[in-house]
């Protein structure tokens, strides 16, 4: 912290002080905490280092939406003359009122979503995950922006505003001042990935999270992924490929769509995983870990 405040103090470039006033921001207290929980909301599908991120990226990108918005407003306020410190006590006062129960509203969906049940259309179906995915990361990343604490507030307010609403090309320092916010989380969370990830070729078979599929080696495997081709079933053989390969299993995967063939097996839903000729799941999109389920069950 000391030498990032020696940088500030000495630092004459626009750019380089919005990175550093992002940096500074990201581990003061209350912003700091929000990253806690962010962290665990992004690396949570710790086997899936490509998921990570990409939830990693969505909450990035809904910092710099939540701060680039709100600092395109200010600066155009002052340069028609407001104060910027007026302006946040006016926010100050009002947004505990606007952001608590937004705050609130969202924190008890992500505590029930998984409990209910949400209408899905076809193979297209919305559904509580995605929003718990890259759409909730999104989602995270505004609202964890406007969560501003007393030192947030210096900087944001204090600090770049004021410098961007005088600066040339102004517009681009809040994404700047975002980006850096969010990139401990990000970094961080895929750290957690890869070590996660890694760790496997160092552990015993009953103490590896990534359970490498040690019993299947050796055993060949004819796997077919039943799909129409939308997003949800290219998603499926996607993670099943990648398992296999993980695994270093001798299986075919095949990406299954003509109809006639589909018909052969009797679903009701797509995708539908087929393992030596047997449907094992179908209407759902599986993670790496239940796959990795789904071929041992098969053994």
């Amino acid at each position: 912290m000391e030498w990032l405040q020696e940088l500030l103090n000495n630092s004459t470039t626009p750019a380089l002080t919005a990175l550093i006033l992002g940096l500074l921001t990201a581990m003061s207290p209350c912003p700091l905490a929000t990253n806690i929980a962010a962290i665990g909301y992004i690396s949570k599908d710790v086997e899936d280092g490509r998921r990570i991120l990409r939830n990693g990226i969505s909450y990035t990108l809904g910092r710099m939406v939540a701060y680039s918005t709100l600092g395109i407003a200010l600066i155009l306020l002052i340069r028609k003359g407001a104060s910027a410190f007026g302006i946040q006590e006016v926010l100050a006062q009002w947004g505990t009122y606007l952001l608590g129960p937004m705050l609130m509203v969202i924190g008890i969906y992500m505590l029930i979503a998984k409990y209910v049940s949400f209408p899905q259309l076809g193979c297209h179906g919305w559904g509580g995950k995605r929003f718990r995915g890259w759409a909730g990361a999104f989602v995270l990343g505004v609202l964890f922006a406007m969560a501003f604490c007393p030192t947030s507030a210096v900087f944001y307010f204090g600090m770049l505003i004021p410098m961007s609403a005088y600066a040339h090309a102004g517009w681009l320092l809040p994404v700047v001042f975002a980006l850096a916010t969010a990139i401990p989380v990000v970094l961080v969370a895929w750290v957690l990935a890869f070590s996660v990830g890694k760790s496997c070729v160092f552990a015993g078979r009953d103490t590896c999270m990534c359970q490498n599929l040690y019993s299947l080696k050796g055993k060949r495997m004819d796997i077919k992924i039943l799909g129409s081709g939308c997003s949800r079933c290219k998603k499926t053989y996607e993670t099943v490929k990648r398992v296999v390969e993980e695994g270093q299993l001798e299986a075919t995967v095949e990406y299954v769509t003509d109809i006639a063939k589909i018909l052969d097996y009797n679903i009701l839903s797509m995708p539908a995983i087929v393992i030596d000729g047997k449907v094992v799941l179908n209407g759902q999109v599986p993670t790496a870990d239940k796959v990795r389920q789904l071929l041992e069950a098969g053994e």
